[in-house]
């Protein structure tokens, strides 16, 4: 499988293991047990595995919309957009995500 042109690349090491990765414009910091994530855009938030949503809640307040996803193992998904796409809000609870080259942040269950 070929990798793709925006495979992580290590940009320094600290005692053998790397303290930061780049993907495209992302970064990713390692520091003890805390990683620093650096997202240069998230263009698309979403459910990767449909079949894994209990419900899926989308309420418009004051020019945004606001969604809460249940996973069907209790997990919950919290995100909201504002009228110009910006967004405003973004949380989860024992969730894995993918991000890809475009900015899809797509979550799974863990």
């Amino acid at each position: 499988m070929p990798i793709p042109s925006f495979a992580y690349r290590v940009e320094s090491v600290v005692s053998g293991q790397a303290q930061v990765l780049i993907a495209g414009e992302n970064r990713f910091s390692f520091e003890g047990d805390d990683v620093l994530v650096e997202l240069a855009s998230i263009t698309t938030v979403g459910v990767k595995h449909l079949s894994e949503v209990d419900s899926h809640t989308v309420n418009s307040i004051l020019g945004s919309r606001s969604h809460v996803v249940r996973f069907i193992n209790g997990s919950v998904l919290r995100y909201a957009y504002n009228s110009a796409g910006d967004l405003l809000e973004l949380s989860g609870e024992n969730l894995a995500c993918t991000l890809s080259a475009e900015g899809e942040l797509l979550f799974r269950l863990r």
